[in-house]
């Protein structure tokens, strides 16, 4: 990396490249640099920032839910889905929680019905509901047939994604679905008053950047507002619960899925072992 040095004697700035350290050297220029660094975070500069509250909604398993999750589990297969390895199931797995009409299921599921019952309670709020996967924010769109609904996804083009931030900032869009590695970075959605996460990326640092699109971005905002709420939905003791435990765990993408399909390759032998 290169490093640029002011020296306290001159005007004049000096810039170095650092290729490498010798033995034992690097902590020692770490702890230098500390000496002098200046390290600032937003609460710090924004001291007004408001704090989000927090709701974390445990859904209980449909019968149906329940019994594919537990066959892909056991056999890597469940009625019409039909994985081809762990990684698949783990995939698979994650969608039924969301929807299992994502497999020709006749049921909504319990998530999307959490939703249903939300919007109805506030019919005012503009709310944010983002998921891991772009399919789920189309079978949710299909199932809420909202008026003043948009959704932002990796196709969704620079030019449109900014007009749907602008049309959602003005009341025009009072539902934005959004696809987490779209929405987590450089986005304001302030108008916000609530995001649902249908589902949780591994990559935790997006799920925080995805959260803090509602937040006020000036003291104004923050007194026109009542106020925001991030809510998460889990199937409990489902694939759900392991990614965010993992997640709090401070465990990355990687290590979050080979855990997870080591343990069912694991209890795929077993189950041949057995027959």
């Amino acid at each position: 990396f290169r490093i640029k040095i002011k020296p306290i004697w001159g005007s004049m700035n000096t810039e170095r490249e650092i290729k490498e350290f010798l033995p034992n050297k690097e902590q020692e220029f770490l702890e230098f640099l500390e000496t002098f660094s200046i390290q600032r975070q937003r609460k710090d500069v924004m001291k007004w920032l408001p704090e989000s509250d927090y709701e974390e909604v445990l859904l209980e398993a449909t019968t149906t839910q329940r019994k594919a999750l537990k066959e892909l589990e056991e056999y890597f297969e469940a009625d019409n889905i039909m994985c081809e390895n762990a990684l698949g199931v783990m995939m698979a797995q994650r969608q039924l929680t969301i929807c299992p009409m994502r497999y020709g299921y006749k049921e909504a599921g319990p998530k999307f019905e959490f939703i249903r019952d939300y919007l109805k309670d506030y019919p005012d709020k503009p709310i944010v509901i983002v998921s891991d996967f772009t399919q789920m924010l189309y079978l949710l769109e299909d199932y809420l047939k909202h008026k003043k609904l948009a959704i932002m996804e990796g196709s969704t083009s620079p030019r449109n994604r900014e007009k749907i931030k602008e049309q959602f900032q003005a009341g025009e869009i009072q539902i934005l679905l959004g696809n987490i590695e779209v929405l987590n970075v450089a986005l304001t959605l302030s108008r916000g008053e609530a995001i649902i996460f249908l589902d949780e990326s591994l990559i935790q640092i997006e799920n925080d950047q995805v959260a803090d699109r509602i937040l006020p971005t000036t003291e104004a905002e923050k007194e026109a507002k009542e106020g925001q709420i991030i809510i998460k939905l889990f199937i409990e003791e489902s694939i759900d619960t392991y990614i965010h435990e993992g997640l709090l765990e401070e465990k990355d993408k990687t290590e979050i899925i080979n855990n997870y399909t080591r343990s069912l390759q694991k209890h795929d032998k077993i189950q041949m072992q057995k027959m």
